[in-house]
C-alpha cells in the first residue's frame, strides 16, 4: 500500500529529527528541529492504523465551517507548510485538471480548491473529504459539508450514505434556481473523494450496478483516481448495505461509531 500524504510529510521531518540530535547542545536549534519533527510524526501516527478512524480531529478542523483554528496553524505550522508545498509541487508538475465531471452524475471529482478560481463552473455545493486541509472557498448560497478522513482511508457506510443524501438535497435545492453540480474533493481527487464518487455512480444506477463498473466510470472520467484495498472495501460494504445485505452489521458499526 502506498505511503499516505501525511506519511510523506512526516518522512520529510526525519532530517529534523537528525538535526535535533546534532544540535542538542544548541537549545534554539534543537527546539526548532524538535518542533518540526514532533509535528510531522504526530500527524503521521494519527493517520496510521489503528488511530486513523478516531483521530481525524487532531488538527482541530471545524467540520461545520472547514476552518483550521489558530492554535492548529501555529502548533502544526511545519506540517501545514510542508503539506502545502508538496501539493503545490505536485500540481506544478502535473497536467491533470483540478476537477473532472463524473459521467452520468451531477458531481465533479477533484482536488482541494486552494482558491475560488479552482472551482469549475456550475458548482452549487462542496463536499470536503479531508481532515487536514482548510476550506478556502465560501460564500452565501454555497452549501458545505466536511467529512474528515485521512489520506488513503475511507468513510464508514453511514457516513457515505449521509453524504450522498446531503449532496442530493443540495442539488435538488439548486435546481429550483439554476441547477448545477456538487464538487467532491480530497487533496488530489484520487482516493478519499473517489470513494464517494463511485458510490454516487452506483446510487444513480451506473456502472452496471457493480463496484467494478462504477470504478471504471469514475476512472474513465478522472484517470488518475484509484481506490486502494480499504477504500474499495468501504464501497463494497456500503453497496452491500444498499442492496439489503449486511444491514445489521452496518447499524451495529454506526452505533459503535466505528468503521467497517
Amino acid at each position: 500500500m502506498r505511503l499516505h500524504l501525511s506519511g510523506w510529510v512526516a518522512l520529510g521531518s526525519v532530517p529534523a529529527g537528525v538535526a535535533l540530535l546534532l544540535l542538542r547542545r544548541w537549545p534554539p536549534g534543537a527546539l526548532a528541529a524538535g518542533w518540526v519533527a514532533a509535528a510531522g510524526f504526530a500527524v503521521s501516527l494519527a493517520a496510521s492504523p489503528p488511530l486513523a478512524a478516531v483521530s481525524t480531529g487532531l488538527l482541530g478542523k471545524n467540520t461545520a465551517t472547514g476552518a483550521l483554528p489558530l492554535w492548529s496553524r501555529l502548533a502544526f505550522a511545519p506540517y501545514h507548510s510542508a503539506l502545502r508545498l508538496r501539493l503545490a509541487s505536485t500540481r506544478a508538475r502535473s497536467a491533470e485538471p483540478r476537477a473532472d465531471a463524473i459521467v452520468g452524475t451531477d458531481w465533479y471529482l477533484g482536488g482541494w480548491p486552494a482558491a475560488p478560481g479552482d472551482l469549475p463552473p456550475g458548482v452549487v455545493a462542496i463536499l470536503d473529504v479531508t481532515a487536514e486541509l482548510p476550506r478556502t472557498v465560501a460564500g452565501p448560497g454555497l452549501p458545505y459539508r466536511c467529512l474528515p478522513v485521512w489520506d488513503t482511508w475511507a468513510p464508514a457506510t453511514p457516513a457515505i450514505q449521509a453524504s450522498l443524501d446531503w449532496a442530493a438535497a443540495a442539488v435538488r435545492a439548486a435546481r429550483k434556481k439554476e441547477g448545477g453540480r456538487v464538487y467532491v474533493h480530497c487533496a488530489n481527487g484520487h482516493g478519499r473523494s473517489a470513494v464517494l464518487a463511485v458510490a454516487r455512480v452506483l446510487e444513480g444506477g451506473g456502472g452496471g450496478g457493480t463496484v467494478d463498473g462504477a470504478v471504471a466510470v469514475v476512472q474513465g472520467s478522472r484517470p488518475r483516481s484509484r481506490l486502494n484495498a480499504r477504500q474499495r472495501a468501504a464501497v463494497e460494504a456500503w453497496w452491500a448495505w444498499r442492496r439489503g445485505k449486511g444491514k445489521e452489521e452496518v447499524v451495529k458499526a454506526a452505533g459503535r461509531g466505528g468503521d467497517l
